[in-house]
């Protein structure tokens, strides 16, 4: 996959890559792993942090900065990425509803 010009073309190629894990419950790509599907060096580190405050995604970072992503709309909506393997509960949260940063019982200590 070469990355698209348009940034509505970049963005729908990454929602597909995110969507295409979480249909296959595989980790997360990193951003880096991202990059290597489209064969860019980056492909704009800003449009998994878009998607989640769309409300497409819902993106939870739990311990070793595992990422889980959910995919809150469309047909696939409720399909997540795998789960951090230690069993880490979320410490932070990116959503519609911002950048949240959780205690150790899921409640909100930090907005950003």
């Amino acid at each position: 996959m070469t990355l698209p010009r348009s940034a509505g073309a970049r963005i729908n190629a990454v929602r597909a890559i995110l969507q295409d894990a979480a249909i296959k419950g595989e980790r997360c790509p990193t951003a880096d792993g991202i990059a290597r599907l489209l064969e860019k060096r980056r492909p704009g580190g800003w449009i998994v942090p878009l998607l989640a405050r769309r409300g497409e995604i819902k993106i939870e970072v739990s311990g070793k900065n595992w990422r889980v992503v959910e995919i809150m709309t469309g047909a696939h909506a409720g399909r997540r990425t795998a789960e951090n393997p230690d069993g880490h509960k979320p410490y932070r949260v990116i959503d519609r509803n911002g950048d949240r940063y959780l205690d150790r019982d899921g409640r909100v200590v930090k907005i950003r």
